[in-house]
């Protein structure tokens, strides 16, 4: 919590001082943020007179302020002031964690991140009994080392639930919970270098020849090869996404991961997979769901193609990126076209085709030279 001496002007042009406690902020259900403030008037007075006995007490007077706001700030740190109760710091962990999932307005699989940690969280520790009191820096250490060691999960997974955990204790400290945040110096996990499966022109061709026992997944899979949506932008696709634009048709559609706003021109291959439009509020691909059924589905159907991988949605997208980046599209436009926030994701793909490249250089055969 941040402790200021603030200055209100009056009428006359004289000074009015005041101590401004910032509590933190919250997120209201609509959205927006909500700094939460107190003010505590110290009914002390600047004069605007330039006269040398006024200057003089405007200096005292400022003086004065100055000692009441350190004082203020050092019972504040002694937790002796009002705005910082001990009945905050026994507010339940688990519980605090749980709400701040529930008011999130996020995709399902993000959600599914905070539900994964809340549940790590419990077996770290004891859900019912462990309140923001026991929750110090050997407390985040600790639950990090855990994480770092659980044998069913990758790296990058640790990093992401290690993460929600520190957004949960930065919330905490902002809106007056904890004094500190007992994270800051806890450093987080770096993620390493995930194998990115993708399929290459040549896969795809053979995937829309084969076929698939369920024709929505199939034009739904190939609309991803085809614009790089995440499965979960598919699913919420609506009619009313698609408009008419330049002698052809684009989406406008709000990302659910980074609830960017993004505008895509639609190849006419790409529109043919749309099939038969339908009311402006109903799904593009309504009924279809990614359930244990779509995904056998998927890999009944690559075995068709007489493809050797296991296929997942998200492969969609990564092919879409690779295949841009082996035509020669510049990476910013690529970076673009995904929605991506930062240049330094989208290069991922780019390792991907320089190891292609040198597979293919090492594929030349060695020529006998006589020097």
């Amino acid at each position: 919590m941040k402790i200021q001496l603030k200055e209100r002007k009056l009428n006359n042009g004289d000074k009015s001082l005041y101590l401004e406690y910032y509590i933190g902020y919250e997120r209201t259900p609509d959205g927006k943020i909500k700094h939460n403030r107190k003010k505590e008037n110290l009914n002390l007075r600047i004069y605007k007179s330039n006269k040398p006995a006024d200057k003089g007490n405007n200096k005292l007077t400022y003086d004065l302020a100055n000692k009441i706001l350190i004082q203020k700030q050092a019972k504040y740190n002694e937790n002796n002031l009002d705005i910082f109760s001990d009945k905050r710091l026994k507010t339940n962990l688990i519980d605090y964690i749980e709400k701040i999932k529930e008011s999130k307005n996020s995709s399902y699989s993000l959600k599914k991140h905070w539900i994964n940690t809340i549940n790590h969280l419990g077996n770290f520790c004891n859900p019912d009994t462990t309140t923001f009191k026991q929750v110090n820096e050997s407390f985040v250490i600790k639950f990090k080392e855990y994480l770092l060691n659980l044998e069913d999960i990758h790296n990058n997974t640790a990093s992401g639930y290690y993460e929600v955990f520190r957004e949960a204790l930065k919330k905490a400290y902002q809106e007056g919970i904890l004094k500190d945040n007992p994270a800051k110096n806890v450093k987080g996990i770096k993620k390493t270098d995930v194998k990115r499966d993708y399929l290459t022109f040549e896969e795809i061709q053979k995937l829309a020849f084969a076929n698939c026992e369920n024709e929505k997944l199939k034009r739904a899979f190939l609309f991803a090869c085809l614009t790089g949506l995440r499965w979960c932008d598919i699913y919420n696709l609506k009619w009313q996404d698609i408009e008419k634009f330049n002698d052809g048709s684009r989406l406008i559609f709000r990302q659910q991961k980074t609830k960017g706003v993004e505008y895509f021109d639609l190849s006419s291959q790409a529109v043919k997979l749309l099939g038969e439009p339908s009311k402006p509020d109903d799904k593009v691909f309504s009924g279809l769901k990614y359930t244990t059924d779509a995904y056998y589905r998927l890999q009944l159907w690559g075995k068709n193609a007489g493809i050797n991988k296991k296929i997942t949605f998200h492969m969609a997208r990564h092919s879409f990126a690779t295949l841009l980046l082996t035509k020669g599209v510049a990476i910013e436009v690529i970076q673009k076209l995904l929605g991506h926030r930062f240049l330094k994701t989208t290069q991922i793909y780019a390792k991907i085709v320089d190891e292609k490249k040198k597979e293919a250089l090492n594929k030349i055969p060695d020529f006998k030279i006589n020097l």
